[in-house]
């Protein structure tokens, strides 16, 4: 991903969140969450596109093995 489309990224969700905020100032609760929400969507598709493929694999697995080993902990103690 290019830093031209990751700054157009990140400005997209800042207007998000200065929009979002504006509508909770003025008490408009539901606008707010929908507005922050789209936000996180954002910043989520961002954070998507910049994990490494391979990155996200070695994160999988280090997930996975943290499973194991409290599973072992749950039945060594039980």
């Amino acid at each position: 991903m290019r830093k031209r489309e990751v700054s157009t990224q990140l400005a997209t969700a800042i207007s998000q969140v200065e929009k979002g905020l504006a509508h909770l100032n003025n008490y408009n609760i539901k606008i707010a969450a929908l507005t922050l929400n789209q936000a996180l969507q954002t910043l989520l598709q961002l954070q998507n596109s910049l994990i490494n493929p391979k990155n996200m694999a070695k994160l999988k697995v280090q997930e996975k093995l943290k499973q194991v080993s409290m599973r072992q902990r749950y039945l060594a103690t039980t």
